[in-house]
């Protein structure tokens, strides 16, 4: 019955949980586009020490359930007093191993005469990055 839908809607603050939603969904896109896409560039165009170690443990972290982290990573923030807060839900998504290797692999095939065109044209690293 269609009251049923009109009913189920009123009994709550739906409006308000759209808009937490949208702020949670939009802080972590632009969090992400700020760590996995520095990092994701660092790792295909720079070789510096330690660069292979970093991005093993960075494949390492792909392998790790999710269910094997949701405990510490509670009790980090109800020691920080985050629970019931929208950071709780975005912090944990701040950055994401898979995004970077995604990314990664796709800035490996850019060819490297392309980015020496835009070096010689005077674009930084962030114009050439982004």
């Amino acid at each position: 019955m269609w009251e049923n839908f009109a009913l189920a809607w009123n009994s709550g603050p739906f409006l308000q949980y759209f808009f937490n939603s949208v702020i949670v969904s939009i802080s972590i896109l632009l969090i992400q586009f700020m760590t996995i896409i520095p990092s994701a560039y660092a790792f295909a165009r720079y070789k510096f020490k330690g660069s292979s170690l970093l991005f093993g443990l960075t494949m390492i972290t792909l392998m790790i359930p999710a269910q094997l982290i949701f405990l510490p990573v509670y009790l980090m923030f109800s020691k920080l007093d985050l629970i019931n807060s929208l950071f709780a839900l975005i912090l944990p998504f701040a950055s994401s191993a898979f995004g970077i290797f995604l990314l990664r692999q796709s800035f490996k095939q850019v060819p490297e005469e392309l980015l020496e065109s835009a070096r010689l044209d005077k674009a930084s690293e962030w114009k050439i990055i982004y």
